[in-house]
């Protein structure tokens, strides 16, 4: 066996952050009311998502291995979710009442 160190330290944990664009109120698009009526909302196409699949699994990984030629700790955390190899556990302890929330 291996020497087992007593304070064992870990790791900082990753920081994946999902960015979502800011919601403007509606006083701030007040500029655009000459829009209203423009178009026929029963026969527009509305897309509602799209995606990216390839060899490094989305568009934010591909440009993660584009710009620096390799994953960092969330680039590999989000490929392993994405292909199903870990999985994400939010558990509170049954004797303890410890949180857990992690991979």
């Amino acid at each position: 066996m291996g020497y087992i160190k007593k304070n064992n330290t870990t790791s900082p944990t990753g920081n994946h952050i999902v960015r979502f664009p800011q919601v403007k109120s509606y006083n701030q698009l007040a500029h655009l009311h000459y829009l209203q009526g423009m178009a026929n909302l029963d026969k527009v196409v509305v897309v509602t998502g799209f995606g990216e699949v390839g060899p490094f699994g989305n568009s934010s990984l591909r440009w993660e291995m584009e710009a620096f030629g390799e994953f960092s700790f969330e680039g590999c955390i989000e490929l392993a979710w994405i292909m199903g190899l870990i999985k994400r556990s939010e558990q509170t302890g049954k004797t303890s009442g410890d949180v857990y929330i992690g991979w």
